[in-house]
């Protein structure tokens, strides 16, 4: 009997936590707004459609083992939020580039780079 009531909260225990985590990545979308992720070449098209757009820049590595380095862009054209991962840095020259330490991203949305 104590083995089933164990069980029934590990249960609402867990769907708790999902509820909680959908409800932040909910929130965090809201905030944030639509965020659409392209490619790294469609992302320079994106930017070039403004004269002089901003741009933050952050670098990482990625892998266990090779810990191959990986570029990730971000920027806002015209109320939507542009993203891409690259393994080459990006040529947006017309760009001001800010260069990040970090970037913080939602479950949600790092899924999807």
């Amino acid at each position: 009997m104590g083995g089933s009531t164990a069980a029934a909260g590990a249960v609402a225990g867990a769907v708790a936590g999902a509820v909680a985590t959908s409800a932040a990545a909910a929130k965090a979308l809201a905030v944030i707004g639509p965020v659409i992720i392209v490619e790294p070449r469609e992302f320079e098209k994106v930017v070039a459609l403004k004269e002089k757009p901003i741009v933050a820049e952050v670098v990482g590595k990625e892998g266990i083992l090779s810990r191959r380095i990986v570029y990730v862009y971000v920027a806002n054209v015209d109320g939507l939020t542009f993203m891409t991962k690259s393994y080459e840095r990006l040529r947006l020259r017309h760009a001001y580039i800010v260069s990040g330490r970090r970037l913080a991203l939602p479950p949600i949305i790092r899924q999807y780079l």
